[in-house]
């Protein structure tokens, strides 16, 4: 054996007895990392090292391929690699991996067509690029669709000239290198931006517009409230049905803004003795009434479905289901019918048809010159818990140190089924979720 055989360093496996070419199955070879955007190229590149480090061995090469592949990759062919067959199993491997990550003509002309540019490219690269896209394409329509993505001073300059596109390109290498680089190309948009900016500046007009007024009809409203002759204690009946703020009254809920809300009447002592809150409420006479707080409650309308929903603790004769809770669960109700409907699954439950002393609940006075202008604009009062985010923003802030915890105490066994109804009514809602985080922090429950 001569000394440069000797520099070669590879196994033969001797259980293969071919005299003319004995195969090789173990080499000092490492696989480049598999590459998922060209699969072609990338079985081009391996099998030129295969030949470079003297594989031949088809079992040697599935199993050099199989280590390159990544994780989510390997999952795509995970039949070929659990079960694979006794023979070409590297061919079948190679052609379920192009099969699979190679792009398809339609998408390949596509991009030759439409979305391929310039960019910061050089012209024989674009070239290349397009040559890689075209495979089935005329040299003349490709050179046509090459020019066109060239800028205008460097399509005058080549029109004149002669000679092949491979020619073309290098003079506009040599062209773009002596032009300035740092002209801006204006491309109309498909779809005609110009016509979408101007309807887009006349709603910011018109939006802007809207607001000012409201402003304006908001400060003239308060400078009559502050007038005696306006105060809501005066003798009149219109009067005292105004809508005053200083009188401490809630003009809007805090989630579903002049909308009905649904109430249930004070059950327990506890509730009946509690010291009534802010938030008041108006009956369709014009009288308020009271209100004492939030009570979450679970209910089953044989809907096949759970509601959790906080019901207004009010100062009223038999419990109410206002539009907030109808319009969250996607409630309908069939007055004609005597029946209440539920559209997310089509079942409807039998409703008795009662007349209620209190009518009308709502949470703005008629009289309100809120009133319509809250109806105007619902988006700004009616918050849904759900809505969907339109923007990737993030926020978040910087800390240093573990996070404020404190020790876990045991809640009695009433607190513990508010806590827990609580907390799914917020998950419900989409306000918070569970976390696998070690840390906690304290919840206060308020009587």
């Amino acid at each position: 054996m001569t000394g440069e055989e000797k520099d070669v360093p590879l196994t033969t496996n001797p259980s293969i007895n071919d005299d003319s070419s004995p195969a090789v199955a173990r080499v000092s070879f490492k696989a480049p990392p598999f590459w998922k955007r060209n699969p072609k190229l990338y079985f081009a590149q391996i099998e030129s090292q295969f030949t470079i480090a003297g594989i031949t061995k088809v079992e040697t090469k599935y199993h050099h391929v199989v280590a390159a592949i990544e994780t989510d990759v390997i999952a795509q062919v995970s039949d070929i690699i659990l079960n694979p067959p006794e023979e070409l199993k590297y061919e079948a491997l190679k052609e379920r991996l192009i099969e699979q990550f190679a792009d398809s003509e339609t998408h390949r002309l596509k991009l030759l067509l439409q979305e391929l540019q310039l960019g910061d490219d050089r012209p024989t690269q674009l070239l290349c690029k397009m040559r890689d896209l075209s495979s089935k394409v005329p040299e003349d329509l490709l050179k046509n669709l090459w020019l066109q993505r060239l800028p205008t001073a460097v399509q005058q300059i080549l029109a004149v000239s002669t000679g092949d596109v491979d020619a073309l390109a290098k003079m506009a290498d040599k062209v773009l290198e002596v032009t300035d680089s740092s002209s801006i190309h204006l491309v109309d948009g498909p779809n005609g931006g110009c016509k979408d900016c101007h309807t887009l500046r006349r709603q910011i007009e018109e939006l802007s517009k809207s607001v000012k007024d409201l402003q304006n009809t908001r400060t003239k409203w308060r400078r009559q409230s502050r007038s005696p002759a306006r105060g809501r204690f005066s003798g009149s009946h219109s009067s005292s049905r105004r809508f005053d703020p200083s009188a401490g009254i809630c003009w809007f809920h805090h989630k579903f803004g002049s909308a009905e809300i649904s109430v249930i009447p004070p059950r327990t002592i506890q509730e009946r003795n509690c010291t009534a809150s802010k938030l008041k409420l108006f009956a369709a006479n014009g009288t308020t009434i009271s209100t004492f707080g939030e009570k979450l409650l679970t209910l089953d309308l044989n809907l096949r479905r759970v509601f959790r929903w906080p019901f207004v603790i009010a100062s009223v004769s038999h419990p109410i289901i206002g539009a907030d809770f109808l319009k969250t669960f996607g409630l309908l109700v069939d007055m004609k019918n005597s029946c209440l409907i539920d559209t997310s699954t089509g079942r409807k439950i039998s409703v008795q048809m009662i007349a209620s002393s209190e009518g009308k609940i709502t949470l703005l006075a008629e009289d309100s010159p809120y009133k319509e202008l809250l109806m105007e604009f619902p988006e700004i009062t009616r918050v849904e818990a759900k809505a969907k985010v339109k923007h990737q923003v993030e926020h978040h802030i910087e800390t240093t140190g573990p996070p404020v915890f404190s020790r876990a105490r045991r809640l009695p066994p009433e607190k513990l089924i508010i806590a827990k109804r609580e907390f799914q009514y917020m998950i419900d809602q989409g306000i918070c979720r569970p976390s696998k985080s070690n840390w906690a922090s304290p919840l206060q429950l308020v009587p």
